[in-house]
């Protein structure tokens, strides 16, 4: 009777949560989207396809913290679960993509399940806000553990939206996922999604806005979990077979390396010469461009984005903060197309235009968008009356 009714108000209350903020509850790509994508394709509406991609949820999302660990509320716990099992779906779906080139799935072996496990774990607690990364093993340790910064954007919830916009494009049911090379085989297509994958979560791993080598620390970081789960298969030693089939491997490596670099100046100079594949650099400019996706974020969206960037970097002074990003955001500005994918440019260039210009303004002023956006807030009068 009354355990049954309450376990109803509960399922309403989750259900409730999830029609009035989608991004509370687990994230699931719409297939009606795609469906829609295909026929705006189909009738080649370019503008139809705009409207589609400009309304996602990623598009109006203003919250960068994931559900806490369980000492909160049941709604929360159950949110909490289900997305990371649904981040947890897709590492090991990039893990297997890439390992099976050795001629089976080896993250089903348990040294490698655990091995996964483990890393996976690791992932979550370097993007949960506050938490202290003790396992560090990069130039970055030190500091990281002294400063113990909080983040309030580059947390899970990047990572959601970042694979949201990897599962539109390289989704087995998308329409844009053969990136314009009809000839791409279904295997090859998986192993570019697991790249832009595994570049997703390795990319912000080591974020310490002290420092000037994240991206660095952060390939570094990736390098050993490869070494130790996609190449090694977590024994530290290869069989010969195993190091013939870790060629192929290891390019696909070295790929998401040059990835986790690139976003240090958003480029492809990172790429490696010798990789041969004329798609690395289509799929590494659509990763950089998920990645500055956020700059294209309806315009509260985005001042929610500003003033969590703000919160980062809030050991620096106000004045300073000022002028520093608005001469960063000016670089963009200057570009003659921020967004390289031809998609992506037509979805989200006027409005990430528009959002930089507004914030440039704020920042000239000495002003610094808020939270929702609304009023702005200088918090140099804050820092006076401290």
């Amino acid at each position: 009777g009354s355990r049954h009714q309450g376990g109803l108000k509960t399922i309403r209350r989750l259900l409730y949560v999830s029609s009035q903020q989608p991004n509370h509850l687990i994230h699931t790509l719409d297939l009606c989207i795609l469906r829609r994508m295909k026929t705006a394709m189909t009738k080649d509406s370019k503008e139809e396809l705009r409207k589609i991609l400009s309304d996602t949820w990623m598009s109006k999302n203003e919250t960068f913290i994931f559900p806490p660990p369980p000492s909160s509320s049941l709604i929360e716990k159950c949110q909490r679960i289900h997305r990371l099992q649904r981040l947890k779906d897709r590492w090991n779906e990039a893990i297997t993509a890439i390992t099976k080139i050795h001629g089976k799935t080896k993250v089903t072996e348990k040294n490698v399940y655990d091995a996964c496990d483990k890393w996976f774990e690791e992932i979550v607690k370097r993007h949960s806000s506050g938490d202290d990364a003790t396992t560090a093993t990069t130039n970055a340790q030190k500091e990281e553990e002294e400063v113990k910064e909080e983040r309030y954007y580059h947390t899970l919830v990047h990572l959601e939206e970042m694979l949201e916009y990897i599962d539109i494009f390289l989704h087995p049911s998308s329409p844009l996922s053969s990136g314009g090379d009809q000839n791409l085989d279904e295997e090859t297509l998986h192993q570019h999604r697991a790249v832009l994958i595994l570049s997703t979560f390795f990319h912000d791993v080591i974020y310490n806005a002290k420092s000037s080598t994240n991206e660095e620390d952060s390939a570094l970081l990736f390098c050993k979990f490869a070494n130790e789960v996609l190449l090694f298969s977590g024994s530290g030693k290869q069989s010969d077979d195993e190091e013939t089939t870790s060629k192929p491997i290891m390019k696909l490596v070295k790929r998401i390396e040059a990835y986790i670099l690139a976003t240090k100046s958003h480029s492809s100079s990172s790429l490696a010469e010798n990789d041969d594949d004329n798609n690395v650099k289509y799929y590494l400019h659509l990763f950089l461009d998920i990645d500055m996706s956020v700059l294209g974020k309806k315009s509260i969206a985005y001042d929610s984005y500003a003033h969590a960037i703000r919160q980062e970097y809030q050991f620096v002074p106000h004045d300073v903060y000022c002028e520093k990003r608005a001469q960063v955001l000016t670089t963009f500005l200057e570009r003659d197309c921020i967004f390289e994918n031809d998609i992506m440019r037509k979805v989200l260039e006027e409005t990430c235009r528009d959002n930089l210009k507004r914030e440039i303004g704020l920042l000239e002023m000495g002003m610094i968008p808020k939270q929702g956006g609304g009023q702005q807030q200088e918090d140099k009068e804050k820092e006076e009356t401290t």
